[in-house]
């Protein structure tokens, strides 16, 4: 009986032990399973095709980055676990509307669906980068004559193409028709052949560089007088009136006069008196721009220079009166790039033949040309 008695005591004694014993391993792995859980619990985030959206930024109201979904959309559960239950959880993606949803509302097993983003995107033209037009090509026809003592002694004119680089204006010339005359009867009539008054001045002329507004008034130190936009003085510094500017419709001309007025120069057993140089450029632009900026040619229309001397040789008893006048009548001026140097010219004197095969006056769409003001121009035709 006692030993019964003991044997049933170690029995239900082993027997808590076994209880306790197995009510401990359930416990752990309770525990075991529920660590498990939460270390590895996930939400998804995908598209409304359900697929997976990688690279969605998890933040915080602050805008604290918490996580990132990896490549299958997930994004570990621990990460936003720990944030306030009343914090708001935003979920971003350039491709998507960002989905904002409070911590407390999200559980860890939760799959969050984003909407793709429709992305209106704006007509764009696309062309060829325009590449600077680096020279100025202007065509004009031109007119140059001298008299002596009222005599027309030498005449050209014709239709020239002139040709420079933007960046530094130096203008080259091509002939594209032209005539040349001399009048051989004047010079078959002075008395002593050795001594031959009548210079040449007559030629195909280039364009007036030196009288561009902005340059001339600058190098002159030259001031535009106050008054009404329609007519100024232009002034030296002395207030000496050498010139006006007028606009008219949308032309703006200078006139300069007397610049160089009994300007004496000696050369050789010669003399020459320079009475007059009188300048006359003509430009086609709006009201908005300011005059004295005007520094290139690309809005000409006429240009012309009147130049009068006393002209002797020492064995000459008088002086002779040479007039000469230069006229560019500028057609078009446009800009390109590329144009063959080869075909034109640096030299701008007298040409020394016609090369006349067209009425090009009649052709020619020359705002300004006007006849010549003497009746031997049928001589010069």
């Amino acid at each position: 009986m006692k030993t019964a008695l003991i044997n049933w005591t170690m029995t239900a004694k082993s027997l808590r032990i076994l209880l306790t014993l197995t009510y401990m391993k359930f416990i752990l792995i309770i525990f075991c399973l529920f660590t498990y859980t939460h270390s590895y619990s996930q939400i998804t985030i995908v598209d409304q095709n359900n697929s997976p959206i990688a690279l969605v930024e998890i933040c915080n109201s602050k805008q604290n980055i918490l996580a990132k979904s990896n490549g299958k959309g997930m994004v570990k559960w621990h990460k936003i676990e720990n944030q306030s239950l009343s914090d708001s959880i935003h979920f971003n993606h350039i491709s998507y509307d960002s989905q904002v949803i409070l911590r407390k509302n999200i559980k860890w097993n939760d799959t969050i669906v984003l909407n793709e983003v429709n992305i209106d995107l704006s007509e764009v033209l696309v062309s060829a980068k325009k590449i600077p037009k680096k020279q100025q090509v202007i065509d004009a026809c031109y007119r140059s004559y001298q008299t002596n003592d009222d005599s027309l002694i030498y005449y050209t004119d014709g239709l020239v193409t002139y040709l420079t680089e933007r960046r530094k204006i130096n203008y080259q010339k091509q002939l594209k028709a032209n005539r040349a005359y001399q009048n051989t009867a004047y010079n078959a009539n002075i008395e002593t052949k050795k001594v031959m008054v009548s210079m040449k001045l007559a030629r195909t002329p280039p364009p007036l560089t030196e009288y561009l507004p902005t340059t001339f008034f600058k190098r002159k130190d030259l001031i535009l007088s106050q008054g009404s936009n329609e007519s100024r003085d232009i002034l030296t510094k002395d207030s000496i009136k050498i010139g006006t500017v007028k606009r008219d419709s949308n032309l703006v001309t200078f006139t300069i006069d007397n610049i160089f007025k009994c300007k004496k120069r000696s050369f050789a057993k010669f003399e020459a008196i320079q009475l007059k140089c009188d300048v006359t450029l003509v430009f086609k632009v709006n009201e908005a721009i300011d005059v004295l900026s005007i520094d290139n040619f690309d809005h000409l229309v006429y240009s012309k220079i009147y130049r009068k001397y006393d002209y002797k040789h020492e064995k000459d008893k008088a002086y002779t009166a040479i007039e000469n006048v230069e006229e560019i009548f500028v057609e078009t001026v446009h800009l390109t790039n590329g144009i063959d140097n080869d075909s034109f010219s640096k030299s701008f004197g007298f040409p020394s033949k016609n090369n006349y095969s067209s009425s090009f006056w009649e052709a020619c769409a020359c705002e300004y040309y006007q006849l010549p003001p003497f009746t031997a121009f049928e001589l010069a035709r």
